[in-house]
């Protein structure tokens, strides 16, 4: 996700392809879907590559393009302590709910019981 209030010219609903280069590695491209998020008007796209978040975490630096035109420069420090935090975070969450990955997908109307880390209520 990412957004800045100087953006005014993003639509909601709208999809915006976005390339993403960390450091001076192959970039990663995608469509970034805009979404309103009380008030600001934020780009959102999921990467599913496991290696997206690892770059994202050991890299110095993201700098983010549209249509080939360079929008911003990122710097990351603080990034990989973050990320170790947010893996730390859903690990006890997980713990608490006892939600593991054997039964993530548990549908928790279907009497399992378990409520699934991902949205229940998406066929």
């Amino acid at each position: 996700m990412v957004a800045n209030t100087a953006w005014r010219s993003v639509e909601v609903g709208k999809e915006y392809r976005l390339t993403f280069q960390f450091d001076a590695e192959s970039p990663w491209s995608g469509g970034f879907t805009a979404v309103d998020m009380n008030g600001l008007t934020v780009l959102l796209n999921t990467f599913k590559d496991a290696k997206f978040l690892q770059d994202f975490g050991v890299k110095q630096a993201l700098s983010i393009y549209y249509n080939d035109k360079f929008v911003t420069k990122l710097p990351l420090s603080g990034s990989f302590a973050a990320m170790k935090s947010l893996l730390q975070c859903q690990e006890k969450v997980n713990a608490l709910t006892g939600t593991t990955p054997q039964n993530r997908s548990t549908d928790p109307f279907s009497g399992g019981g378990v409520r699934p880390a991902v949205d229940p209520f998406r066929p």
